[in-house]
């Protein structure tokens, strides 16, 4: 009884009406790349509650953090922050911080108290200049697509996981290197049906 009465009073709480908000987010319960999201929407677009999720929307600079937690004793191993900018949910630019340490340090510190999330997850952030504080908004619990870059930095979760699960050794001490990175899209164009690529001379890179 006790178990039912806290799921109602949980279900309550965080049942969120796009109302209760000034400014909104809609977000599918499923997705990748920031597709089918919808912004500042008003009431009368119908939404399924099946596949939806409402979301206060905060404005300021988007802060992404990849953090590792241990697999083996279960305590974080380390993580790297990034300011970054995004083209159609993808990363474009970035820069590694380090200004919001410790505001991050009490974030994972709760994450991981209150969880049971091992290995590689990344949590995303919105630093308000207005209230001048970190407020994260979404956590996904898989190797981000920007591990290319962060490896560059010194942050290689698949590293780690493949030392820790393939040969269960002990992780090296992390050091993040500062620096910053761009992100470039290249066309690969073929101009016969020679899609093997045997010859050079067919194709054209962008």
């Amino acid at each position: 009884m006790k178990n039912r009465m806290k799921n109602i009073l949980l279900y309550t709480l965080f049942r969120t009406l796009p109302g209760d908000y000034n400014k909104a987010i809609a977000k599918p319960r499923k997705g990748r790349g920031s597709r089918g999201l919808f912004f500042d929407f008003k009431n009368d677009i119908e939404l399924s509650d099946e596949e939806y999720l409402i979301q206060e929307l905060h404005e300021g600079r988007e802060i992404t953090i990849a953090v590792y937690v241990s697999y083996l004793n279960k305590k974080t191993h380390g993580f790297i922050a990034m300011e970054r900018e995004l083209e159609n949910g993808a990363t474009v630019y970035c820069k590694v911080v380090t200004g919001f340490n410790d505001e991050i340090n009490k974030i994972i510190d709760k994450i991981v108290i209150n969880s049971d999330i091992v290995g590689s997850f990344n949590i995303q952030c919105i630093y308000s200049e207005k209230i001048k504080e970190l407020i994260p908004f979404e956590i996904n619990c898989r190797i981000s697509g920007t591990n290319s870059i962060r490896s560059s930095f010194g942050f290689n979760d698949v590293e780690y996981i493949v030392e820790e699960l393939l040969f269960n050794n002990p992780l090296k001490k992390i050091e993040i290197q500062e620096g910053s990175a761009y992100r470039t899209l290249s066309d690969i164009i073929y101009l016969s049906n020679d899609i093997n690529g045997n010859n050079k001379d067919n194709f054209k890179l962008f």
